[in-house]
C-alpha cells in the first residue's frame, strides 16, 4: 500500500531539489512500485493499493502542480490535492502497462479521515466537518477489503470508496484533463532518474 500523505503548510524543499510532499505523496510510490516491478518483487497475483483521497476532486491532472519549488506560489493543500488526483491517473497508467504480469493496481479514497494531517493543515475544515470525520478503523475499511478480495475493476480512471467504484471527478472542471496518465509517467520518471536506484 503506498499510504503516505503530506500537507505542508510552508514549501520545503529536498536537497534533490524537490518539493518535499511531492517527493513523499507522489514520486516515492512510482520509485518504490517501479523498482519493485523491474525487480521482479511483485509476482504475478501481487496487488498494490494506493492511498488517494477526497483532496484530489479539486484540481484536474496537471504535472505544473506537482512540484511547486517557489514560495511565492506555493499552496500546500492544493499540492496534497494535485499528488492524490496524480495517484489516480497514476493507478490506471499502472493497471494498463503491467496487466500482462498479473499485477493488480487499485485506488481508494478512505473518506475524510480525523487524522493529525488534518488537525494540523484544516483546522478550520475539521471544526465544520468534525461530525462526519471517520475513525481510522473506518477509513482503512475499503483498502483492506480490496486486498483481501481483488475485485474486478473496468479500464480507464476509476476509485474506489465504501467497497465501491466510485467517479474520479465531482467537479466538471477537473473532468478536463490537457494531460494523459501517461504524459504523468514521463514526467515521474524524468524526476526519478535524479535517484539513479
Amino acid at each position: 500500500m503506498n499510504n503516505v500523505g503530506v500537507m505542508n503548510d510552508a514549501l520545503v524543499v529536498t536537497s534533490e531539489g524537490f518539493e518535499s510532499s511531492f517527493a513523499s505523496n507522489l514520486l516515492a510510490h512510482w520509485i518504490l512500485t517501479e523498482s519493485l516491478v523491474e525487480r521482479a518483487l511483485l509476482a504475478h497475483g501481487s496487488a498494490v493499493i494506493n492511498i488517494a483521497s477526497g483532496g484530489g476532486y479539486t484540481v484536474p491532472l496537471s504535472t505544473a502542480l506537482l512540484n511547486v519549488t517557489k514560495s511565492a506560489h506555493f499552496n500546500g493543500v492544493q499540492a496534497y490535492a494535485a499528488h492524490k488526483c496524480a495517484q489516480i491517473s497514476l493507478t490506471a497508467f499502472w493497471r494498463e502497462r503491467y496487466r500482462e504480469k498479473g499485477i493488480e493496481f487499485f485506488v481508494m479514497h478512505p473518506g475524510w479521515v480525523d487524522t493529525a494531517g488534518v488537525q494540523r493543515s484544516l483546522p478550520r475544515f475539521r471544526q465544520l466537518f468534525s461530525p462526519i470525520l471517520r475513525d481510522v478503523q473506518s477509513g482503512t475499511d475499503t483498502a483492506i477489503w480490496l486486498a483481501a478480495t481483488r475485485p474486478d475493476q473496468p479500464t480507464g480512471e476509476i476509485i474506489w470508496f465504501d467497497r465501491k467504484i466510485r467517479s474520479t471527478h465531482v467537479f466538471s472542471h477537473t473532468r478536463t484533463n490537457h494531460e494523459t496518465p501517461s504524459q504523468l509517467a514521463a514526467f515521474l520518471q524524468q524526476r526519478a532518474a535524479a535517484y539513479a536506484l
